[in-house]
């Protein structure tokens, strides 16, 4: 069901179809994160005090219908009139947490450790989910998860896994560009559950029985049942702001964990906001400047050597991209401009055409500027405990640093068992860590490799990977980005 080693959620994700799964809560995102009392949920429990006691110290300060003055001088109660005024439902609207900066570190925070509450495992495993390792987990589809990605502008995520004595545990977490992005990937989500049941979208996938269940988790939220013939697993899949979270319960047998799971999903709430509202959240990011960018993936098998080599811009949110393609399957050329969300594509011949749907089109974007510009998007300022003198890289003053192994595997998301790093470098640029170049070099089994080579080279077996990646015009001039007439 799902992920190897993390259940369900990321095979699981094709595209919602109208009249999909019903939502508790509004049918549309809020700019806020509404914290409201709930009876039984810790959040809300918070909230509902400091509002209770509010009310009761107004109340207390007279009786009904008494003036403060005639309650200290102690009036005649035959004189008193008594009034009865409705109360009306007091609400605490607190603004979106999640509207500052994430970063792998707050999402590696969100996830429950493993040594207590309901994901309580002595052998939890947790790890940043970048998106080119979504990429590689999705089973059923990645093409359509490249798409999803894309569309709906997912920044980065983490996952846990939590095997216990009779379930295993999984909570996922996907942060996404805001909360409208995040709301559309919510019901994209759950669809692709229901959409996973077979049909024509993957044919190949095992029969799995989905039955929708209300589930109260977040500004929104779906409960879901899932069974093959191999057990059961009961999820929820929840939002918080531009945060959504899959939690969810395997076992071999039928028991219902739909109690065990309403307590799972408020722990890893309560973890996502108070994560975000400990200390002094990040100052703002600038916007992303406008720059060129240069890419190119080598893969070297004996005496073989594929690539592919990708050029482009970026300006102002918008996106041009020349891609070149020698894959085992052949050699491609082409064209990706994105402009205001639309995607067109062209072969070179100068023709151009809508993308729409095609996902398979959708997911060449991966390779276009692959590594986002700001490193903390992708985690590497995490592996810049030290600062060595700054040189001149393109003209900006930058900070080179060097890594292995273990700071690749981090970086990327994934476990590269068996491969062999020979350089891992990378220069960030002084003030605003931006990517300015990067380079890595690394042996292994192809198959091992695919969160580097993307889908395509992994029956080549022993390989050398290549990866150059380059960014120029940092904010000066920058080709211009034309969308088809």
């Amino acid at each position: 069901m799902g992920a190897e080693g993390f259940g369900a959620p990321p095979g699981l994700r094709p595209t919602i179809t109208p009249g999909g799964p019903a939502l508790k809560g509004p049918g549309t995102p809020s700019d806020t994160l509404c914290m409201e009392s709930r009876s039984g949920r810790r959040a809300g429990v918070r909230v509902g005090v400091w509002v209770a006691s509010a009310v009761l110290l107004a109340a207390c300060a007279s009786e009904p219908g008494m003036s403060p003055g005639d309650a200290s001088a102690g009036g005649d109660p035959a004189a008193t009139t008594t009034t009865t005024t409705a109360t009306e439902a007091v609400s605490l609207v607190l603004p979106d947490v999640t509207t500052r900066p994430i970063t792998v570190d707050d999402l590696m925070a969100m996830l429950p450790t493993g040594g207590g509450g309901m994901a309580a495992s002595a052998d939890a495993a947790t790890e940043p989910m970048s998106n080119p390792d979504l990429l590689t987990r999705a089973t059923l589809d990645p093409n359509d998860e490249a798409s999803d990605i894309v569309r709906f502008g997912r920044v980065t995520g983490a996952a846990g896994s939590y095997p216990g004595d009779d379930s295993v545990a999984y909570v996922w977490i996907d942060v996404l560009s805001d909360a409208d992005a995040a709301h559309g990937y919510l019901l994209d989500y759950a669809g692709d559950v229901f959409k996973g049941a077979g049909g024509t979208h993957a044919p190949d996938a095992a029969a799995l029985g989905v039955a929708e269940f209300p589930m109260e988790a977040g500004e929104e939220a779906i409960g879901l049942d899932l069974t093959d013939p191999d057990g059961r697993e009961t999820a929820v899949v929840f939002r918080l702001g531009r945060i959504v979270v899959w939690a969810s319960y395997a076992r071999d047998d039928e028991a219902d964990t739909r109690v065990a799971l309403q307590y799972l999903a408020d722990e890893v709430s309560d973890r996502v906001i108070t994560t975000l509202t400990t200390g002094s959240p990040a100052a703002p990011r600038p916007d992303i400047p406008d720059h060129r960018f240069e890419t190119t993936i080598s893969i070297d098998a004996g005496d073989t050597r594929y690539s592919i080599e990708a050029a482009g811009s970026v300006s102002a949110g918008d996106l041009a991209c020349s891609l070149h393609r020698m894959t085992p399957a052949g050699e491609v050329d082409t064209d990706l401009v994105l402009v205001d969300g639309i995607l067109w594509s062209g072969s070179g011949s100068g023709s151009t055409h809508l993308v729409g749907g095609n996902v398979a089109e959708r997911s060449l974007l991966a390779f276009c500027s692959a590594w986002p510009i700001d490193g903390r998007d992708s985690g590497l300022t995490g592996l810049t405990a030290e600062r060595p003198p700054s040189h001149q890289v393109g003209g900006i003053d930058a900070f080179g640093y060097q890594s292995d192994l273990t700071g690749l595997e981090r970086v990327l998301g994934v476990s590269l068992d068996g491969a062999t790093v020979d350089a891992f470098s990378f220069w960030l640029a002084d003030g605003v860590p931006w990517v300015l170049e990067l380079s890595i070099i690394v042996r292994g089994d192809a198959a091992g490799l695919e969160s580097l080579t993307g889908p395509g080279f992994g029956a080549l077996g022993e390989v050398t990977v290549t990866v150059r990646h380059r960014v120029l015009d940092l904010g000066g001039t920058v080709d211009p980005i034309l969308a088809p007439a």
